[in-house]
């Protein structure tokens, strides 16, 4: 009896704060969700920037692409099959 009362009790206690991220208009959930958002917006315009600036074959744009490839091939399984 006594251990279903500490899992009742530690459940309400978790339900509750769950609650408390939800709730409201401007919840903790939301925020962190626009935020991450944000976040994720500036990764995207930063791709598309990037990729643009290799279709105009900026310099330093090719130069970070060679770099990033290095980069990947040093990360690959297997990496003595790749050239």
């Amino acid at each position: 009896m006594e251990k279903g009362l500490e899992l009742v009790t530690i459940g309400v206690q978790q339900i509750s704060k769950a609650f408390e991220f939800i709730g409201g208009e401007n919840s903790a959930l939301k925020r962190q969700y626009d935020k991450e958002r944000r976040g994720w917006d500036v990764y995207s315009d930063t791709l598309t920037a990037v990729e643009q600036a290799l279709k105009n074959k900026n310099p330093f744009a090719l130069e970070l692409q060679q770099k990033a490839k290095a980069i990947v091939r040093e990360c690959v399984v297997g990496k003595e099959q790749r050239a």
